[in-house]
Parts: C-alpha cells; sequence; structure tokens
C-alpha cells in the first residue's frame, strides 16, 4: 500500500513503507492511504507500526541460493588461512625482534664489561709505549751528545793549567810564557795517562797513580765535568818527574 504523509505543513506522497522508513517516518506523522476516512497518526496503523517498531523490516531480502552459500564459503577458507599465517608470521616476528633485543642487551652488557676490564690495561700499556718512547728519545740525545776523549783531555788539562798559573802567580811577560810553557806540558802528560771510557750514554775519564786508577772526569750531554783536582795535578807532577 502506498500512503500519503503530512510534513511541513503541506501533503507529500505518495510513498510506499520504504520510502517512508528512508523519510525517517515517525509515529506522530499523519498518513493517508485510499480506504482511510481521515488523516491518522503512523502509530495508529498497524502495517506502519510495526514498522516503526522494528516487528518487520521493510523490504526484507531473501537469503542467498545453496549454491551461492557454499561458493562463498569457499572463497572465506583461504582468506582465514592467510589471515591465521598472518597472525602466525607476526607472532614468529615478534618472538625474532624480542630474540634481536635480548641478543642486543647482552652484547651491550658484554662490551660494557669488556671495557670496564680492559680499558685500565689499555691505559697501562699505552702509558708504557709512551715511556719507552721518552726513553729512547732521551737515550738518543745522550748517545749523539756523549763527550768524545779529546774534550776530556781538554777539559781535565784546563784546570790543571788553571791550576798552575794560580799556584804559580806570575805576571808580564814571563809569567805568560810560564803559562803557556806550562799548558803544553800539561795537555801533553793528559793525553798520554787520560783514559776514557766510552758508555755511550755518557763517558768518564780516568788516571792511573801508583797503580791505583781513579774517576777524574764524566761527560754527559756534550758536557765535561772535572773532579779530584788534586789528585790529577798529582799524576801531572809525576810525569813530568818520570820524564
Amino acid at each position: 500500500m502506498r500512503y500519503f504523509i503530512y510534513v511541513d505543513n503541506r501533503q507529500q506522497g505518495p510513498f510506499s513503507v520504504d520510502e517512508l522508513v528512508g523519510r525517517g517516518l515517525s509515529s506522530e506523522t499523519l498518513v493517508w492511504a485510499e480506504g482511510m476516512e481521515q488523516w491518522t497518526p503512523a502509530w495508529q496503523v498497524k502495517e506502519l507500526k510495526d514498522v516503526i517498531e522494528g516487528k518487520v523490516k521493510p523490504g526484507a531480502v531473501p537469503p542467498p541460493l545453496p549454491h551461492e552459500q557454499a561458493a562463498k564459503t569457499e572463497e572465506s577458507a583461504p582468506k582465514a588461512d592467510s589471515s591465521q599465517n598472518n597472525g602466525t608470521g607476526e607472532s614468529r616476528g615478534a618472538a625474532y625482534s624480542a630474540a634481536g633485543d635480548a641478543g642486543g642487551g647482552r652484547r651491550k652488557v658484554a662490551d660494557d664489561v669488556e671495557e670496564i676490564i680492559y680499558e685500565p690495561r689499555r691505559r697501562h700499556i699505552g702509558g708504557r709505549v709512551v715511556s719507552i718512547v721518552i726513553a729512547i728519545i732521551i737515550a738518543f740525545a745522550l748517545t749523539v751528545t756523549c763527550p768524545t776523549r779529546e774534550q776530556h783531555c781538554e777539559a781535565v788539562a784546563g784546570e790543571i793549567s788553571q791550576a798552575i798559573s794560580q799556584s804559580a802567580g806570575s805576571s808580564g811577560i814571563f809569567g805568560m810564557f810560564t803559562n803557556v810553557f806550562a799548558s803544553g806540558v800539561v795537555n801533553m802528560a793528559v793525553n798520554q795517562f787520560l783514559d776514557v771510557d766510552n758508555y755511550f750514554l755518557f763517558s768518564i775519564g780516568t788516571i792511573n797513580v801508583d797503580g791505583k786508577s781513579r774517576a777524574v772526569s764524566f761527560g754527559i750531554f756534550n758536557h765535561v765535568f772535572t773532579f779530584d783536582d788534586d789528585y790529577i795535578r798529582q799524576a801531572v807532577n809525576q810525569e813530568r818527574m818520570a820524564e
């Protein structure tokens, strides 16, 4: 049956029950159809009342045919399997990810432990390497600048000549010749009795008096230090007397 409705102060229709539902039919909407004496609220019309209360669904569609239902079931089965496989894959991926995170955490802990254990050792080795390099540099410098025998003789002769000059107290031309003569004799004597031992890093000058050897000079860093001047003068005097 088709119904007219009275909405917005005007008559509309006629409409089928489905069309009325689509237009938002309410229980108070005034309706009229052929055979009705007057406009009546929709809830008073049994066909419309059942639709409004949901007892009847307008335009009901019949279920699919048996062969169509079987086809739909077959199509949905692979999808379910695929969904299950996807779920399994996601679960495995999550498990692998968790295992990877755990492995990464263990590796980080191992790296931290290794850093704690080996870092002091690395620093110690680095300090030893630096010390060795410095020692090599110093040794090389000492070897290059180790004084020679000529430098020892010059230093020792200079000390003796100065001592002789101070003890003679001569001045003027006579004193000058005396000093020159004395220096020549001292140089000759020192060259004869002074022995110098070169130890690469340093050198030591020694003299032998009465069968006893005594150190009289020490050389290092291209400089010669003399000591025991009295012993040196004694050795020189013995050498001069022997001549």
